[in-house]
């Protein structure tokens, strides 16, 4: 019986640290900085659940300095099969050569690559690109949560059309468009954010609509994010979530 438990406790170890370097490469896969443009800023929050998390984030530089391209998706389950998904995310992103200059053509290349090769998992995700001289963004969402602008005192969810990633080869992805203004901020999430749960067993999103974001109506986009999610901290009384949290923001000069 002794030999067994050591044996067990020497496999929890090993199981252990290799969730702990698998953590570690999946950080290393993350922006270490947000870019800052001529008319935009961007700032970002990433609080994985457990060891390895599976929300992703990036940015996506092309040769003309004034596009940038953003990327933000949620894979379906936790653990290691879902991380080594979220890391084919950051291959895909790196080989998607001309598709990356195509919004809708970008999730549509995600989406090809990785039907059939993912198992029962799927993502949600959107991708945009802004343009800085003409402060034009050009964005396609894959079933994900609806981008948040803020816009003159104003908030409102832009909302607009997209299946989810990896599920099936006909998946069509429609490509929007929106005029950015100085002063507008925008922030993108994933789910992990809205469907906590509180003390009540009630999710969060209903507060986060109704109450948190038209209190943050008239700030920055540093203070949006750090404000959502203490907001959700204070909702749900822990920090020990049920799902990744990432928050990603942009705000226009």
């Amino acid at each position: 019986i002794a030999d067994k438990h050591n044996d067990i406790k020497r496999l929890l170890d090993n199981m252990k640290k290799e969730l702990v370097l698998a953590r570690q490469i999946q950080l290393s896969l993350l922006p270490e900085k947000c870019p800052k443009m001529s008319s935009a800023r961007f700032a970002a929050m990433y609080r994985p659940m457990v060891e390895v998390g599976v929300d992703f984030y990036d940015f996506i530089r092309f040769q003309e300095n004034n596009l940038l391209g953003f990327f933000i998706s949620d894979v379906s389950g936790h653990g290691l099969p879902a991380a080594i998904i979220t890391s084919m995310l950051k291959i895909l992103g790196s080989t998607s050569g001309h598709m990356r200059l195509s919004t809708s053509g970008f999730l549509n290349y995600i989406n090809s690559s990785l039907v059939g090769q993912i198992g029962e998992s799927f993502l949600t995700a959107i991708y945009a690109i802004y343009d800085s001289d003409t402060r034009i963004l050009r964005y396609s969402r894959a079933g994900h949560p609806y981008p948040v602008l803020f816009r003159k005192g104003e908030v409102e969810q832009l909302l607009c059309g997209g299946t989810v990633i990896g599920v099936t080869p006909s998946a069509s992805f429609e490509e929007y468009s929106i005029t950015l203004e100085p002063g507008d901020r925008l922030l993108f999430y994933t789910d992990g954010l809205t469907e906590e749960s509180g003390r009540s067993n009630e999710m969060f999103s209903d507060s986060f609509f109704e109450t948190v974001l038209p209190a943050l109506v008239d700030m920055g986009i540093d203070e949006i994010i750090n404000l959502s999610y203490r907001s959700l901290v204070e909702f749900s009384g822990t920090e020990n979530f049920s799902d990744d949290i990432c928050i990603l923001g942009m705000e226009v000069f």
